[in-house]
């Protein structure tokens, strides 16, 4: 999308995604994440809307026809070219933006964006407690609480002694001598 100046309102919404950015184009108009799909539709559309715009009057005859075929053929060349002399330059390192030789390879002089850069979208803290904070039980917390946990359980199977008698393996509400007592 080039030339706006605005943002359309139908792309203004009270909270954002998690991945707000993807397909927002950098200082260089590079994407920023070519891996959304949202973002490699929008450049297929405008590709598909510039051939549109070319094939429909070569259609109409022969000589307009032979001439467009001669010029994709020869577009499709150049573009296969650029690729391999893309591939074989490295990437520049995130922290840099355009040079010269970036916009030679475009073969177009590109002006400095005007646009601040696209911040990352605030996060609001959901609700309820944080993962972080969540109280752990002993057999979660690591391997100390499970090799305690593994010497209790051979000392006594459940862990906890009978307030009446004093035994394992059974609580106060049903101590045999308690019942037995009744």
């Amino acid at each position: 999308m080039r030339n706006v100046l605005k943002i359309p309102s139908n792309y203004i919404v009270s909270r954002w995604t998690m991945e707000a950015k993807k397909g927002v184009k950098d200082k260089c108009g590079c994407l920023s994440s070519t891996s959304s799909k949202f973002s490699r539709f929008i450049l297929l559309h405008e590709l598909y809307d510039i051939m549109r715009r070319i094939v429909e009057p070569a259609l109409e005859s022969d000589v307009l026809f032979e001439k467009v075929k001669l010029s994709l053929c020869k577009l499709a060349e150049d573009v296969n070219e650029t690729r391999e002399h893309l591939s074989n330059i490295f990437a520049p390192s995130p922290s840099t933006h355009c040079s010269v030789t970036e916009d030679e390879v475009y073969g177009c002089s590109r002006s400095v964006d005007a646009s601040p850069l696209v911040l990352d979208p605030p996060y609001a803290r959901g609700v309820g407690r944080p993962r972080t904070k969540r109280r752990k039980p002993s057999w979660e917390k690591g391997q100390k609480a499970s090799m305690q946990k593994t010497q209790s359980k051979e000392r006594s199977p459940t862990g906890r002694k009978c307030k009446v008698c004093n035994k394992s393996g059974h609580d106060k509400r049903t101590c045999p001598v308690r019942v037995s007592g009744m």
